[in-house]
């Protein structure tokens, strides 16, 4: 049985909505064409290799988007992955500029790390960033949350908006968290948000509202819900196009069209290609063997002595350091749903390293070497992960440091070094800020971290992040 108050916020949200959709703001100027927008931004002849009907559908339904997104006072845009969602973004916010000026733009996210990838992915043409917030550094800013426990208050705060709000991966908000932030925003009369919920892939979502708002579509074309709603469909790019490994990830989608069942079929005969390998095991060795049998394949990786310099490379780690490249550190990935057993994160992670990084485990717990850094024994050359957002200075200052780091953000250990009267430290640069660094030093002391650290991240457990090698 809901609480009281989370039903109260339920019920304030499923009031507001319907309200915003029947107003619209005013269209474009006569002359204004989202498709010319598109071909400016992307070019009449991308390289793909698709049909030019296809792709004259695709930019089609992304200048359709474009226009219910600046004329609705609420809009929604979701997509399969692939279908564009991020490309419609940053061409909105270019036209919205062309249309209004530079005017105040509140853009928000449910994690620190999508957070981060929101302000990457807005950039300006001259590589300027806009502001990006998480939903609760937005509350926390104006007094919607506790300070002292971090719970939502209900009233009290001060309320805040801008003539455009965005909310990135709206489908990871809980309700209570979605309620408080309508409370938030002020909602000015002529100047109302445009609140653009982006679903970037097809998980569940944890608000209600908007799901069982749009499922509940009919077939009446005068719904005003439908001028709100944008979905894209097609698959621009030809890779995405032909991607098997995306046409099984469309089979759990909640509104699935496409012919699942065919494709889980086929995954059962192991009678799939192309981005798509399956491989099945029934033990722990067998595990491990097609694990390495699948990283060998796909990493070009070797066995011996040296086996760790093409693993480095696959990480972005050269010999040379200055070639080294953090953006690399998340090419490719190994995930797992749970933290022990054999298949778990925890042991994966060690046996990799300890294949891996054998040698450097040993230096470092030698005589002259420095000791492995917390619990999870982290060493020179090792992939991290951020535990917990947390704001660090970034160095050196003039690079793209954003002096924050996200949780579930992706690093090298490229460096350790031995303190003296100083304590011990590591320097870590995360793929999303490739030319700073981040320092983690640890007090002699007492044998621990004086800032948050970072977990190996071969394999991070999910609950933290599905991010991991």
């Amino acid at each position: 049985m809901a609480l009281k108050w989370l039903s109260e916020l339920e019920r304030e949200v499923c009031t507001r909505l319907p309200r915003r959709t029947k107003t619209k703001n005013d269209p474009p100027k006569k002359e204004w064409s989202w498709e010319k927008l598109l071909l400016d931004e992307f070019g009449k002849k991308s390289g793909s290799k698709l049909p030019p009907e296809v792709e004259e559908r695709a930019r089609k339904e992304k200048a359709e988007s474009l226009a219910k997104l600046y004329e609705g006072r609420f809009s929604v845009l979701c997509g399969r992955a692939g279908t564009g969602k991020t490309s419609v973004l940053k061409v909105f916010l270019k036209g919205l500029e062309e249309l209004e000026g530079k005017r105040p733009i509140l853009l928000l996210a449910p994690t620190g790390k999508a957070r981060v990838r929101l302000m990457d992915r807005t950039k300006r043409d001259d590589g300027s960033v806009r502001d990006a917030y998480t939903i609760h550094q937005f509350l926390m800013r104006h007094k919607w949350l506790n300070p002292e426990n971090f719970a939502l208050k209900l009233s009290g705060g001060d309320q805040h908006g801008a003539p455009t709000v965005i909310i990135d991966e709206a489908s990871m908000i809980p309700m209570d968290l979605l309620g408080v932030l309508f409370r938030s925003a002020r909602l000015e009369q002529g100047e109302s948000p445009d609140l653009s919920r982006r679903p970037r892939t097809s998980c569940r979502p944890s608000a209600p509202v908007v799901p069982s708002w749009t499922s509940s579509l009919g077939s009446n074309p005068d719904d005003e819900r439908k001028k709100c709603f944008a979905r894209l469909m097609e698959r621009a790019r030809h890779e995405d196009h032909e991607s098997q490994a995306l046409q099984l990830a469309d089979g759990y989608l909640r509104d699935d069209t496409s012919p699942g069942d065919d494709m889980l079929s086929r995954v059962a005969r192991e009678d799939v290609g192309g981005d798509l390998e399956v491989r099945y095991w029934r033990d722990g060795s067998q595990l491990e063997e097609q694990l390495a049998a699948s990283m060998k394949k796909h990493l070009k990786l070797t066995d011996g002595n040296k086996a760790y310099i093409p693993f480095n490379a696959s990480l972005g780690l050269e010999e040379d350091s200055k070639q080294n490249n953090p953006v690399l550190a998340e090419r490719w990935q190994i995930l797992s749903p749970v933290r022990n057993h054999e298949f778990g994160t925890t042991e994966i992670n060690r046996k990799i390293q300890a294949k891996y990084r054998g040698g450097m485990l040993n230096y470092s717990k030698g005589r002259g070497g420095l000791k492995p850094f917390g619990e999870q024994e982290i060493v020179w050359t090792d992939k991290v992960m951020q535990a917990i957002n947390c704001r660090k200075k970034s160095y050196p200052k003039d690079e793209d440091g954003l002096s924050y780091v996200a949780n579930g953000e992706i690093g090298l250990v490229v460096a350790t070094q031995k303190g003296s009267e100083r304590s011990d430290s590591m320097r870590v640069q995360f793929s999303t800020q490739p030319n700073s660094s981040y320092y983690y030093p640890r007090l002699k002391s007492m044998g621990n971290w004086n800032s948050p650290m970072p977990s190996r991240s071969t394999s991070p457990r999910a609950a933290t992040s599905t991010l991991c090698s």
